[in-house]
């Protein structure tokens, strides 16, 4: 019988997916890459203390785990218990258009209701005063639509 895994959270990061670990192990493109503040299981496992990461990461830890690992189950669920999120890499453009889309959908209901023009929030959009936002919005719904997706 199968138990149910701990929900692990997914976060999305603006950065290039890492292709070998700090000690030169090669990380497969499919391998999926979990962080945190301690020490973590996986089939690869490595620090970046005192060293500069090209992404946003949430400590110094890092595991890289394949799914078709035999041992999945049980490094998901150790490293669900560290409190490990998993990195879900991305382009600042992918980030940028999931969060303009949100605000478009958001603005649906009230360009219907009081008629507004489109090109309203096509501005909004446009203005280089929203690209953090946008940005903001966008990593936050591409690692919770990741996480359904999965």
């Amino acid at each position: 019988m199968t138990q149910t895994l701990r929900q692990i959270p997914k976060v999305a990061v603006i950065g290039e997916k890492p292709t070998c670990a700090s000690g030169g192990e090669r990380i497969a493109p499919e391998m999926r890459i979990f962080n945190t503040t301690r020490p973590l299981w996986g089939d690869i496992t490595w620090s970046t203390e005192g060293q500069q990461t090209t992404f946003r990461n949430y400590g110094w830890w890092f595991a890289a785990v394949h799914p078709d690992s035999p041992d999945w189950e049980r490094y998901y669920d150790n490293n669900a218990r560290m409190d490990a999120c998993e990195l879900v890499f991305v382009t600042d453009y992918e980030a940028f258009e999931a969060g303009a889309e949100s605000v478009r959908n958001w603005n649906r209901n009230k360009i219907e209701k009081y008629r507004l023009p489109d090109d309203e929030i096509e501005g909004h959009i446009a203005d280089p005063a929203s690209h953090y936002d946008l940005l903001q919005r966008g990593l936050k719904l591409l690692g919770d639509w990741k996480q359904e997706k999965s």
